[in-house]
């Protein structure tokens, strides 16, 4: 088993990103609703983990979060072709 290489950022740095790549009225769509069976399990993942392994395989992070968005879109559309628009892309170009 090995952990892989992770990007560290923040909530606001992933909006920042979204914000980016998408534009201000997809960003506009995110609503902040605490979820409290979601809080009891982010409280219990781990604070840290190292990736030593990985990276001496030459596994690299993400640059960062605009990259992921931009992946996860084009993924979407390769995916969706010819079978319209999915609703986790609604209001992209």
């Amino acid at each position: 088993a090995m952990n892989l290489p992770a990007l560290n950022t923040t909530v606001a740095q992933m909006l920042a990103a979204l914000e980016e790549v998408a534009g201000p009225t997809v960003r506009a769509r995110v609503r902040f609703e605490r979820d409290e069976r979601i809080a009891s399990i982010v409280a219990n993942w781990p604070t840290g983990a190292r990736a030593d392994r990985a990276t001496a395989l030459g596994l690299l992070p993400e640059a960062n979060f605009a990259d992921i968005i931009r992946q996860y879109i084009a993924d979407c559309r390769a995916s969706h072709t010819g079978a319209g628009m999915p609703d986790a892309l609604q209001g992209l170009a």
